[in-house]
């Protein structure tokens, strides 16, 4: 079991409550601790931000805070000293641009009179959850930014949009692989909705708090191109919802050094985003992908180089043709979730008529298939049929995946596990890992060389 967080036994600062407010206001607050001394001076880094303290309670300092209108949206620390001088501690204020509310107890259902708004609220007791109601136009693309472990908080939040009737429109635990949920969605008809917070884990206490930000506000979610040339400027485009219709308003002028990663600075201020962008550096030629949806309209380029594409269209494939040389190998690598984005690559090697490049022969020994639930590109857990007659080592192809066995099952109501990097499955013999199935056929197989006269 694990071991309680120590309390401090000298004075100590908490947190602030609320712990955010609209800029331009005026507001009451306290900084929340224990073990405070009577006279405790209270202060904003940024001078702009004015605080007023008044005499110590029992579980901190009632202080009064003021901010102007013009203060840019952010967090902004309060810190607080002792009679000698000394900090006693600090907490993060945030300000926003939008109206504020704040629940500081769990609540069955809260009415939302007008959007955009900024929801604090917390997970009081385990197993209940959150719901605000509000009105939504046909054709309003609406964001729902919900950020718990990014502040701090022990929340393993899951978002769900639901409409009057109660049928699931939208739901999402884990939006850029960093723990809080996000949606974007675009309402066919106007109407009544609602979006429920709960913890994945039904836990709740005082410290699963979370932030909910809802309305049509500019969201970036991602550039294009996701690299740019090594010392060059390059004009790159914001990606997300809610952006300005005129591309010139979208684009950016990056500035890039040396190979490696170059920040992208994007206006707070003008949009909503979630972990500062970085773009890749390329000191090999760089293109952006036209035009190559099939084999015959291949895009030409040649060796090395770095393109960057994107998908518009589900199903959509993008074809580039370069010459090789025969006893070359050649490294072929696509990122994508490394850089954000939502796309789960595969790379095929094809000839100049679109038939695979045969690289190496599998002899199926055994028959199975995916069973119990499905599985994503990533997790090393699966259940399959007839796994009491496979071995560990071996190997299993799952439509153009091979993946090997790690570990047997250790129970009835077990899996087993695949060889994984870092919590991700790895495939083998330059196959690419992908989602399957249930009851998707799979096979254990030998590898051959090409050539080799397999049994039928």
């Amino acid at each position: 079991m694990a071991k309680p967080t120590p309390v401090p036994k000298g004075p100590f600062v908490s947190g602030i409550s609320p712990r955010a407010t609209e800029r331009g206001k005026m507001i009451e607050m306290k900084l929340t601790g224990a073990n405070l001394p009577a006279i405790v001076a209270v202060k904003c880094e940024d001078a702009r931000v004015r605080v007023f303290a008044a005499a110590s309670e029992k579980d901190g300092v009632p202080v009064v805070i003021s901010t102007p209108a013009n203060l840019p949206r952010g967090g902004y620390p309060i810190v607080a000293s002792g009679a000698d001088g000394k900090e006693i501690g600090r907490a993060t204020l945030r300000i926003e641009d939008i109206a504020v509310f704040d629940f500081p107890a769990s609540s069955a259902m809260q009415k939302l009179t007008a959007l955009p708004a900024n929801v604090w609220g917390v997970i009081a007791k385990a197993g209940e959850s959150d719901r605000y109601e509000f009105d939504a136009k046909a054709g309003a693309t609406v964001i729902f930014d919900c950020q718990a472990k990014a502040l701090g908080s022990k929340t393993d939040a899951v978002l769900s949009l639901v409409d009057a009737a109660g049928r699931v429109l939208a739901t999402n635990n884990n939006f850029d692989g960093g723990g809080d949920p996000f949606l974007a969605h675009k309402f066919a008809a106007d109407g009544r909705y609602a979006v429920v917070v709960s913890d994945s884990m039904m836990t709740g206490s005082a410290e699963h708090f979370y932030s909910l930000t809802i309305g049509a506000l500019p969201f970036v979610t991602g550039v294009f191109p996701l690299s740019v040339p090594a010392n060059a400027e390059t004009k790159v485009e914001l990606v997300g919802f809610n952006l300005p219709a005129d591309a010139a308003a979208r684009a950016m002028t990056v500035k890039s050094g040396a190979s490696g990663t170059v920040p992208l600075k994007i206006d707070a201020q003008k949009f909503r985003s979630r972990a500062p962008a970085a773009l890749a550096v390329s000191e090999v030629p760089s293109f952006v992908a036209a035009k190559c949806g099939t084999v015959k309209t291949a895009q030409k380029l040649a060796v090395p180089f770095s393109v960057s594409g994107r998908f518009l269209v589900a199903g959509e494939e993008d074809h580039f043709r370069f010459t090789a040389k025969k006893g070359v190998t050649y490294a072929i690598e696509t990122e994508a979730a490394r850089r954000g984005s939502p796309v789960d690559t595969k790379i095929a090697v094809l000839w100049p008529d679109g038939r695979p490049v045969e690289r190496l022969l599998m002899q199926a020994v055994r028959d199975s298939a995916i069973t119990f639930r499905a599985i994503d590109s990533t997790v090393p857990d699966v259940r399959v049929e007839n796994w009491r007659e496979m071995e560990l080592n071996e190997l299993m192809w799952m439509q153009g995946e091979v993946a090997k066995i790690f570990r047997m099952p250790e129970g009835p109501d077990s899996g087993f596990s695949f060889y994984a990097n870092a919590g991700k499955r790895v495939a083998y013999f330059d196959t690419t890992t992908t989602a399957h199935a249930v009851d998707e056929p799979c096979y254990i197989v030998e590898p051959h060389p090409p050539g080799t006269k397999l049994v039928a």
